[in-house]
This record gives C-alpha cells, structure tokens and sequence, in this order.
C-alpha cells in the first residue's frame, strides 16, 4: 500500500484483533496530521462537496499523501455521500452542509414506505455505485475502500419520520415499524453486499467502515442511534433482532455505543455471541474514557473485543487496566499535536506494557 509502508504488520496485528489475541501488543491507531496540504478548489454548491467524485477523490487522497499513518491506522476512502444513505434511498430529502448532511423526514403512511425488494435504478445507489467504481480504480495499490454508512432500520426509520413521531409509533404502530425495521434490515443487507461486491473487483483483501479497522472477513459497523431514547424492553422487542441478524451475517462486527444514553443496553448487547465487539463512545460532555474503566473490563470480561478513544497523555494508564489481547485503542493526534516521533514513542510503550 503506497501511503502504508507496514501495511502488512498492521493486517496481521488487527487480525490477531478480531480472534482475541495479542502479538506484540494491542493495536494502536495514531495518525499524524500533516502541517500542510495541498489546496483543492471546493465546489461552490455544498452539495457536490459531497457528491462530486473527481473533487472526493482529489481532496481525500491529498489527505492520505499528507498524513503518516502509525501503528494500525491506515489510509482509506469512505464512499458516504450523506449521512445516511437508507433514509436517501428510502426517498428522503437532504440538506447539504459542509461538516454533514441533514435528513428533512417526508414520512407520513408506512404503507408508503417502498425500499423492499432492492431497486438497482434508485438514483441514490447509482451516485454510490459510481463513487464506488471510480474509488476503486483510482484507490488501487494506494488506499482501501470502505462501503458507504449504513446504520441500522431504527435510526433510518427515525430519520425519515421525524425522532418524536417514530417513538410514538413505538408503542402506537408497534406492527407497521417491525415491518420496516425487517424491510430496513434487507436493505442494509443487499447494499452491504453490492458494494461490498464492487470493492473486492479491485483487488482489496478484506473490508473496513467508516469505524477505523480491517478484517480479513466481511466487516461493518453496527449503530443505532435511536436506542438511547428507549426502555430496555422495547429495546430487546424493536431493536436487538436486527442487530443480531446483522451480527450472524458478519464475520466480524463492533457495535457503536454511542454515550451514556446507550449504556443500559451494553448487557444486552454482550449476550449476543455472533456480535464481535463494542466501540466504546462517551459523546460529547461525557467522562474521558479513562473513567469508564470498569465498563470497559466488563466487555472484555464478557468475551467481546473492545475499540476506544483515548488521549495521547493517558495512554499508557487506560493499557495499564485493559488486557491487551482484543484491544484496539485509537489516539486523536490532532487534539493534542503528536509528532511521529511521539507516535512512534507511544507504539514503543505500548510494547513494553504488553511484554
């Protein structure tokens, strides 16, 4: 991989990852921003910010060029064009901005909701597929490709009915949301595989997501914001079969647990066998992980891979807790500045505490 000179060691360490292991030491993901980069001319229209795949593609691997990619981090192309491309598909309306992209929810009859069987001429899965094409040959022998974001049915139902309204429906329409969260499920199935298909015409070995690792297997990321705003059983009733029923078709998996809100479904969650792992996220305002040290041990406890944040500066403590083997721990280096001497320095310590 030309922006990855160690990219071979790095597969072989996230390998070890996934089946609980350790070689010479947990993995570690730190990226080096770079100091400069070269200036790509943005499209006046927002939109195509997004959509345009000569400017993508131009502007993301100046990036890549620019970046040294220590440990297991390593350069990669996420072909997401929205943010959420199931609520797109489904016929959603987007509003464009810079940093992300807004859902308008359109809605009003699930009787409408028409996403299943597969539709090969929905005008969203063609932008994908033609992002994905041209990311796959310009990418080849340089970066990986990563399938565009696909959250579970909740947060895609969500999405398109409006947060308030799809809780309502909860307990109103109980059968009218199982029946498009089995629609949503399909859904996420058929576009994982026929991108998934479209990626590996290139030559790339394995898969990786918008949740930074490698698997040798079929990998994704599970998420499903909606499930902070509901109880535990309507949780396991709506919500924990899809989840399951993605985690069966996977070789590999990490659940997105995304802040405090989530954690009362982690027991859940960890007493599903085929889900590989959990990614902790403490949000935005939350305790730094380092606090979360007896959450985190339990997931190991319980046979689960684990994928964290941590700052540069306690590292080498949050290790000092953690068992190694199964551990994948990434640095924000653009939060606190880290050199690749620095970065290599903590890859050394990581080294030392694992022996």
């Amino acid at each position: 991989m030309l922006y990855k000179e160690d990219w071979e060691k790095a597969k072989k360490r996230m390998a070890a990852f996934w089946n609980r292991q350790v070689l010479d030491r947990p993995c570690i993901q730190i990226e080096v921003p770079p100091k400069k980069i070269p200036e790509i001319k943005k499209p006046a229209d927002v939109a195509l910010q997004w959509t345009d795949i000569e400017y993508r593609l131009e502007s993301a691997e100046a990036q890549m060029k620019a970046t040294f990619f220590a440990g297991e981090s390593f350069p990669f192309f996420d072909t997401q064009m929205a943010a959420n491309f199931m609520s797109a598909y489904a016929g959603a309306n987007l509003e464009f901005h810079e940093e992300t992209v807004w859902t308008i929810p359109f809605l009003e009859d699930y009787a409408q909701l028409a996403i299943s069987p597969f539709n090969p001429g929905n005008p969203w899965w063609l932008k994908l597929k033609a992002l994905t094409e041209a990311a796959v040959a310009h990418g080849k022998g340089k970066f990986l490709v990563a399938p565009t974001d696909l959250t579970a049915g909740g947060t895609g139902i969500s999405l398109i009915r409006g947060s308030e309204r799809f809780c309502l429906d909860l307990i109103e329409r109980p059968g009218e949301v199982k029946r498009a969260l089995a629609d949503f499920t399909r859904l996420w199935l058929d576009v994982f595989s026929l991108q998934g298909r479209l990626i590996s015409q290139g030559g790339i070995e394995g898969t990786t997501c918008w949740l930074y690792a490698w698997s040798p297997g079929r990998y994704h990321a599970l998420q499903d914001d909606i499930i902070c705003m509901v109880s535990s059983p309507m949780f396991r009733e709506f919500f924990l079969p899809e989840i399951a029923a993605m985690a069966r078709w996977l070789d590999h998996s990490l659940f997105h647990l995304d802040g405090p809100g989530a954690v009362q479904h982690l027991d859940d969650l960890l007493a599903i066998p085929e889900l590989t792992g959990i990614q902790w996220s403490p949000g935005d305002g939350a305790k730094p992980t380092l606090e979360w040290v007896p959450m985190l041990q339990k997931i190991q406890a319980a046979g689960k891979c684990l994928w964290v944040w941590c700052e540069a500066r306690n590292l080498e403590k949050l290790l000092s807790y953690l068992k190694p083997e199964g551990l994948m721990v990434r640095v924000p280096a653009h939060r606190e500045c880290v050199s690749v001497e620095e970065a290599n320095a903590l890859l050394r310590m990581a080294t030392r505490k694992c022996k």
